[in-house]
């Protein structure tokens, strides 16, 4: 399969190129494991122009829906494993052997979420340990439960898991400042969440099902367990790149370094947009915006090289 452009990741980034390349007539694929990510984790989304509130997996349904309504290729539930440079342009392969070639690419894989690498992580993964909020809430109404980091996302997390009349919220913040807005932070003191701060999470415990964490204070060296039923991770995330194999230069984050004002990485006809890359704000309005940027820069190199279909 050719195409003049061919989008990885089905975010708010990926998208808005997407219905952008489009509407330029570019012939367009998008490869995407789902139209939800990060985005679609979101408990609350009250920053979306329009709409006052909202949750995440809704937003991104209507992101899925609107880029359907155009004439764009989509391989869903697949992810890609190889790109290379090829003449005239790029080669893909997914991780389900479709082989497809594009003249073009725009990287908007996000990124995935960091884990805790602590004993017990792994073996009570699906037992009470949950990186999905949006997901995995409603098992835990009216359980204790710990939130393992002080940022929006933790907050969220924290205050839906209240909404949900759990009996103790704690939230665990290893550094001594929280990065959470201030308005999260004054909500989930009225709410009565309990936030550690200098609070290093070491064990996770349980027999089937978790039971307990151990953590370390930090200000005082002592080991301390609290008793909860279930532990939400939110300690940031980390980029897909590990198909890029050294198309783009990356920085000590793993973001793809990219030239701001046109979405382009080191490769001629290789551009690379949103979270995964160096941008400072990870916020879905400027994921979407540089979505729409790395299209139109994708427009204008097509036209410069005389490649466009």
């Amino acid at each position: 399969m050719n195409y003049d452009l061919v989008i990885i990741g089905g975010g708010p980034t990926g998208v808005t190129a997407g219905i952008y390349a489009a509407r330029k007539n570019i012939k367009t694929l998008i490869i995407t494991k789902d139209f939800f990510g990060q985005t679609g984790k979101a408990a609350t989304v009250e920053n979306w122009p329009g709409t006052q509130r909202t949750t995440g997996i809704e937003l991104m349904k209507s992101f899925r829906d609107h880029i359907k309504s155009y004439d764009v290729d989509i391989v869903e539930g697949e992810s890609v494993m190889k790109l290379k440079k090829i003449e005239g342009g790029f080669f893909i392969k997914t991780n389900k052997a479709k082989e497809i070639e594009a003249k073009s690419i725009i990287i908007s894989s996000g990124k995935n979420p960091r884990s805790l690498k602590v004993p017990g992580e792994d073996d009570f993964l699906g037992k009470g340990v949950v990186y999905c909020a949006i997901c995995d809430a409603p098992l835990f109404a009216g359980k204790t439960v710990a939130i393992v980091g002080g940022g929006n996302s933790g907050f969220e997390t924290a205050l839906e898991m209240k909404r949900r009349n759990c009996p103790e919220v704690y939230i665990l913040e290893a550094c001594p400042k929280l990065l959470a807005d201030e308005i999260l932070q004054k909500e989930a003191e009225e709410a009565g969440i309990k936030v550690l701060l200098r609070a290093k999470i070491r064990e996770i415990n349980g027999s089937s099902f978790v039971e307990s964490i151990k953590y370390t204070d930090l200000n005082t060296k002592e080991d301390k367990n609290i008793k909860v039923d279930g532990v939400f991770v939110e300690i940031g995330s980390i980029p897909v790149v590990d198909f890029v194999e050294g198309l783009a230069d990356c920085n000590e984050k793993g973001e793809i370094i990219i030239d701001h004002a046109r979405c382009t990485t080191k490769t001629p006809g290789l551009f690379a947009a949103g979270d995964v890359t160096d941008i400072p704000y990870k916020q879905i309005i400027t994921a979407a915006g540089e979505g729409a940027k790395a299209a139109l820069s994708v427009y204008e190199y097509l036209n410069e090289q005389n490649k466009i279909n």
